[in-house]
């Protein structure tokens, strides 16, 4: 009798270790599950309304250690499953069963990131690509308007000497002069247009490549 006692203890030992160690294993679970919950919002809370590529790579790296750490607790269960009593196989599958749906949510919504990221990425280039192009192309139009205002200016100049030629009469002097002046404004006027063409021409040729790109 005294050694059925003895098993007896020895089973209720055994029974009691066991439940210690599933309530170890449980407490391990809903914690790694819990933090996986709340990794998952926290992440979602940073992404916002999915516009930013910044905010979604910096969800990415809020989530994504969720993935190792629910790996190694599904592994840290599985191998609890090995040798434990029949009763507890239920409860042990029940866990199981929530950390591997906590596991695939990580995975879809890592992925789901991952997709979104890069179609923001994309659009971001996109628009950051034309925003460029619009300021090269207004600093063009500038400096093309200012050759074009320099070549009407020029041509103007000359007009003006030309109707200074008309004026001297019969003054040699000033008339010699007036024809100068004259010259030198038509020559001014026209290196100014030649100026103003090779620019215009230099800068459509650069519009049709970014229009290409």
């Amino acid at each position: 009798q005294q050694q059925q006692q003895q098993q007896q203890q020895q089973l209720q030992q055994q029974r009691q270790a066991m439940q210690d160690r599933l309530q170890a294993i449980t407490a391990a679970a809903d914690k790694a599950e819990a933090d996986a919950k709340a990794a998952y919002n926290q992440a979602m809370t940073t992404a916002g309304d999915w516009s930013s590529s910044a905010s979604l790579a910096a969800a990415t790296q809020e989530l994504s250690p969720q993935t190792d750490a629910l790996a190694k607790a599904v592994e840290a269960l599985v191998a609890s499953q090995r040798g434990a009593p029949p009763e507890f196989a239920t409860h042990l599958g029940r866990l199981l069963q929530k950390l591997k749906g906590a596991q695939s949510q990580v995975a879809t919504q890592l992925s789901k990131i991952g997709q979104y990221r890069a179609q923001v990425e994309h659009a971001e280039k996109e628009k950051f690509d034309e925003q460029k192009d619009a300021l090269a192309l207004e600093e063009m139009m500038s400096e093309a308007r200012e050759r074009c205002n320099a070549a009407e200016d020029a041509v103007a100049k000359a007009v003006i000497t030309s109707q200074l030629v008309q004026a001297a009469g019969d003054d040699r002097a000033q008339a010699q002069k007036a024809v100068d002046e004259t010259e030198k404004g038509a020559r001014d006027a026209s290196k100014v247009l030649a100026e103003a063409r090779a620019l215009i021409g230099a800068k459509q040729a650069v519009l049709r490549q970014l229009t290409t790109e």
